[in-house]
């Protein structure tokens, strides 16, 4: 089984802006393969899926874990950096 979350900001989202918010992530969520043509495969997987939502996933075996203390560090470093962001429902 799989899930997402999404992460809504009022302002834009680029791929430097993703990268650099990865940097400041806790160790363990940093975990992962890194960049990938599709996003970022960490502890989660991390795709931009339009210029101001950032979509978090997995598999709850593999990564379910991670869901949510993901979301929430990716929600306060962006906070930190002035953006409002909304964070959705995990599905």
């Amino acid at each position: 089984m799989a899930w997402n979350i999404n992460l809504t900001s009022d302002k834009p989202l680029t791929e430097p802006s993703v990268a650099l918010a990865i940097q400041e992530l806790p160790g363990p969520l940093k975990a992962g393969f890194g960049k990938q043509p599709w996003g970022w495969s960490l502890a989660v997987d991390v795709r931009l899926r339009d210029e101001h939502t950032l979509g978090l996933s997995g598999s709850y075996a593999m990564s379910g874990e991670y869901a949510r203390p993901a979301a929430r560090a990716f929600a306060k470093i962006l906070r930190g950096w002035g953006h409002v962001v909304e964070i959705g429902k995990m599905h």
